[in-house]
């Protein structure tokens, strides 16, 4: 198979093909439950017969067309990978470092005799930050694998004027995404939070910390995005479109949040300066206390 013949096929693999989204642009009766009364229940109506023909996968919370087309994808995917971990290519070629990837990745046998082997030099490097100037030059420099940042950018397109894309910076740096799981203390959300926390600390100890000191470490992990729960927006906060859209420029951002070095990050991405003059801070709150928070903890927890 060419080089040439890969990307195209990889690409098509992600994408849900032209023909189906043109035919089926219309109604798809057969999505419908017609013995459902719309006055009475209209989601039953409207999406009973998907659910009947396409019951919830048991990995699945919710499953619906998009996740479809997402698993549909993975299958072409993964057909494409098969087929190319069956040869051997010229090094060096697309083919090649797609087929070796995938068999690393298959290899647990390998993965697990070489440990954190593979990511120690990043692991030291890190270890060796003692200052909060020695992390913020570590975010810079590792700013194209989006690590160690507790805010998410990205380009979109500007809602209030679609024809232009505009750089967006938002709330993040929480791992188990939403802040009900950091604040909330019903039964399910306290065990998640202890498993979240067993997790963490089974993650130092595979570094070579001692029981004690993975546990000591995983709790300044959890305090820290604990703090940064209690300045997030929930998840229905986040779904008012007025709310979070603040539209400034690169100067205001640096005048508002001084100890956040925004600009550094961006072009650690790969992204101009003069492509940022101007953005959307979808939650002001939330980045005035990242900015607190950044200024007031030592630099081992950050």
């Amino acid at each position: 198979m060419k080089m040439k013949y890969i990307l195209p096929m990889m690409m098509l693999a992600a994408m849900p093909l032209a023909a189906d989204a043109q035919n089926k642009s219309g109604l798809v009766m057969s999505n419908l439950d017609k013995t459902a009364k719309p006055a009475d229940d209209f989601y039953q109506f409207a999406t009973g017969g998907w659910q009947k023909n396409n019951p919830l996968p048991a990995a699945y919370s919710r499953y619906g067309s998009f996740d479809q087309l997402a698993e549909n994808s993975n299958k072409r995917i993964n057909s494409i990978l098969d087929e190319l971990k069956k040869k051997t290519y010229k090094a060096g070629t697309i083919e090649q470092k797609l087929s070796d990837f995938y068999k690393l990745a298959l290899d647990i046998d390998r993965r697990n005799k070489e440990g954190i082997a593979p990511v120690k030099p990043l692991l030291d490097e890190i270890a060796a930050a003692k200052t909060k100037a020695d992390l913020q030059n570590l975010q810079v420099k590792y700013a194209m694998q989006g690590l160690g940042v507790g805010f998410g950018t990205g380009f979109g397109a500007d809602e209030k004027n679609v024809t232009m894309n505009i750089y967006n910076v938002m709330q993040g740096g929480l791992t188990l995404g939403a802040k009900d799981y950091y604040l909330n203390n019903d039964a399910a959300t306290v065990a998640i939070r202890e498993a979240f926390k067993t997790y963490v600390a089974k993650m130092f100890q595979l570094y070579g910390f001692s029981a004690a000191d993975a546990a000591k470490k995983a709790q300044k992990v959890f305090l820290h995005e604990t703090s940064l729960a209690t300045i997030s927006k929930s998840r229905t906060e986040l779904r008012d479109p007025q709310a979070n859209y603040n539209k400034m420029s690169l100067k205001q951002f640096k005048e508002n949040y001084p100890n956040i070095p925004l600009e550094a990050l961006a072009n650690g991405e790969g992204i101009k300066s003069e492509y940022i003059q101007e953005m959307i801070v979808g939650q002001p709150a939330f980045m005035a206390g990242y900015d607190k928070i950044t200024a007031a903890e030592d630099a081992e927890t950050l």
